[in-house]
Formats: C-alpha cells, sequence, structure tokens
C-alpha cells in the first residue's frame, strides 16, 4: 500500500464489495488466485532506450507521449 490514489481506489473496492457481500476478508480472497509480483531490474543504456522509443513511436503513431 501507498499513499497514491490507485491504492485508495483499490481499498475502496475492497470496502465496497467487503459491505455488500457481508462475507469477511478471508473469504474474499480464497476466491482470487494467489501471485506474487516479481520485479526484475536490466540495464538499459541510454542509446537503446532512445531507440526503443523511437520504435514504439513508429509502431503507434498519433498515441500520446509523455
Amino acid at each position: 500500500m501507498n499513499f497514491a490514489r490507485d491504492s485508495l481506489v483499490g481499498m475502496a473496492l475492497v470496502l465496497h464489495r467487503l459491505a455488500g457481500s457481508g462475507r469477511p476478508v478471508s473469504a474474499l480472497a480464497a476466491e482470487y488466485d494467489r501471485f506474487r509480483v516479481v520485479k526484475l531490474q536490466r540495464h538499459c543504456p541510454a542509446e537503446q532506450g532512445r531507440t526503443i522509443v523511437a520504435r514504439a513511436r513508429e509502431a503507434w503513431p498519433g498515441s500520446p507521449s509523455t
């Protein structure tokens, strides 16, 4: 959890589901598949990053870019 908007939306959805079902969190959690987040970090030289971004822009012309 963090203080970003996304975590607050997630918490609100869980609370809404709890209120609507009248069941405990453990019963709701049992309905979902278990998974874990794996974060990998790879070194990407700046030039390679620019090449990837250029290819993405070519592949999706007209898409908003930040």
